[in-house]
């Protein structure tokens, strides 16, 4: 026994990862993973602690990001890290750079960073670099898995990766079975971290699964900007039904809808706090909500949503 615990690899996280492995971080869109994920990561460069988690070592991190431009990734850090971001935390916004969308376009861009320098390498997020035309197919996942073990191996560093949860109801689902692709992606990860919504707004169920640590029991955690911060008090079972929050009266949808067709934008960019197939249920019943059709990132037509000016809306300057 005492052989085998000395052949175990340094422990990144406290209960969730050794180094050299791999953690998924899901939820549905707009519920936080990004901000929650760089609250991660600021704990690990600071050797802090981050909700149920601990660092016990401050580690050299690098946090990648395909969707932010870079005045915004350089603002979340600065907030995540209380303004005081330590030399050890590095970041690398990619939004602009539209040739990087291939594992192997990624990995020519890791080879120029000296990132065997890095502990922990986040991937912010896992579509935009994920070229396989079908994500629920287990070949191109478990390719996806292979280069992801490949590339932390030859540059002996950590990694989280964020993705996105399947469409539809997902708490009445294994861990396992929420995110978005091939179940030979989720199985393939050392640590599972779902984020799912609470009932009470700005709350959620932080859930983990894991391969190497005793499992933690889901709990929640309130989102308070810019920061997640433990609500020992809430119910860790009341997930959001399957209708989302009820009451947001039509007023408060159409502020996150933009002016014009050209701006129009897809419903996860709205930041709408509904499920999707409720939403589309009520938007033929907004007045002035209109809908077209733009390519998305995989030059697939998708449904845009937006809003024509009224006179009021002209008179007003809005």
């Amino acid at each position: 026994q005492e052989e085998a615990v000395k052949a175990r690899p340094p422990v990144i996280i406290d209960g969730l990862l050794y180094q050299g492995g791999k953690l998924l971080v899901g939820a549905p869109a707009k519920a936080g993973k990004s901000h929650f994920t760089m609250g991660l990561f600021a704990a690990l460069a600071n050797a802090s602690q981050f909700l149920q988690w601990h660092s016990s070592k401050q580690l050299k991190v690098l946090y990648i990001d395909f969707e932010l431009m870079e005045f915004e990734l350089r603002e979340r850090m600065l907030k995540a890290f209380n303004y005081n971001v330590p030399d050890n935390a590095s970041r690398l916004s990619l939004r602009k750079y539209a040739d990087v969308r291939s594992p192997k376009k990624l990995e020519e861009v890791l080879s120029h960073l000296d990132v065997d320098q890095f502990d922990v390498v986040v991937f912010d997020c896992l579509y935009k670099f994920n070229d396989a035309e079908d994500e629920n197919a287990n070949s191109a996942m478990k390719d996806v898995c292979s280069w992801l073990d490949g590339v932390a191996d030859k540059y002996k560093f950590a990694a989280i990766v964020i993705h996105h949860f399947g469409k539809g109801a997902q708490s009445g689902k294994s861990i396992v079975d929420r995110f978005r692709g091939g179940s030979a992606l989720a199985g393939d990860f050392d640590a599972l971290m779902a984020i799912a919504e609470h009932e009470e707004d700005e709350h959620f169920i932080i859930e983990s699964e894991v391969r190497s640590f005793k499992k933690t029991s889901p709990f929640v955690a309130r989102w308070d900007y810019p920061h997640f911060v433990l609500a020992d008090d809430m119910d860790a079972t009341k997930h959001l039904d399957k209708g989302g929050r009820k009451g947001i009266p039509d007023s408060e949808l159409l502020k996150n809808i933009p002016f014009g067709e050209d701006k129009a934008k897809r419903f996860d960019q709205l930041g709408i706090n509904l499920a999707k197939e409720t939403f589309n249920k009520r938007v033929p019943n907004i007045k002035g909500v209109e809908t077209c059709q733009k390519k998305n990132f995989n030059n697939r037509n998708e449904t845009h949503y937006y809003r024509e000016k009224t006179s009021n809306d002209i008179l007003s300057g809005s």
